[in-house]
């Protein structure tokens, strides 16, 4: 697909799905000539040079995106996105650090995730708690547990992270509920413990 003369973001984020992703690098340099501070673009370039194997330019551009956290959507994907690059390369105290300048403001609770943003949010608060910021994930956590509470995956993180804080009544009652047809909860036993 060529690049179009006026790339919408919407159509970058296309050929980015699509595998394009030499394409949709284009197509979001294009779109940050007419909004160079976008935290949104700087962020899905610094996703894309990571695709392509630049660690070094997906990092300046994640850490570039952070400057603006006026969106914590926005906010909460670029920085797990810049936080799994450091966690991967095993820079943990280097991410540590980073993450306590740059924690996101409390997610806006009249906006319901969508399943990509409950996959970001999720990602986030375990990566908080790998880098031994385990409170700030709890508090991270735990208001978003009323939007995004009955996914089994953030269920079993956020009960891990309270069952860790001595807070294990909190813990036991929060997997204390259905969760759907064929959900099942593994390691029950260590958070009932």
């Amino acid at each position: 697909m060529p690049i179009s003369p006026s790339p919408s973001r919407d159509w970058a984020v296309e050929l980015h799905r699509g595998g394009q992703i030499a394409e949709a690098m284009a197509a979001y340099r294009a779109l940050l000539t007419g909004d160079p501070d976008s935290p949104d673009l700087l962020g899905l370039l610094g996703v894309a040079s990571e695709q392509l194997g630049d660690l070094d330019e997906a990092e300046r551009l994640l850490q570039l995106s952070l400057r603006d956290r006026t969106s914590a959507p926005l906010a909460y994907r670029n920085l797990n996105n810049l936080l799994g690059l450091m966690i991967e390369s095993g820079r943990l105290e280097e991410a540590k650090a980073l993450a306590q300048e740059h924690l996101p403001g409390a997610w806006p609770l009249d906006r319901q995730p969508d399943d990509i943003e409950t996959g970001t949010i999720i990602s986030l608060v375990s990566a908080l708690k790998d880098v031994g910021l385990a409170d700030e994930a709890l508090a991270i956590g735990i208001p978003l547990l009323s939007l995004i509470g009955t996914d089994v995956d953030f269920a079993l993180l956020m009960a891990e992270l309270l069952h860790d804080a001595g807070r294990r009544d909190e813990a036991t009652k929060l997997l204390d509920h259905d969760f759907g047809p064929g959900e099942d909860l593994p390691n029950l036993h260590a958070v009932r413990a």
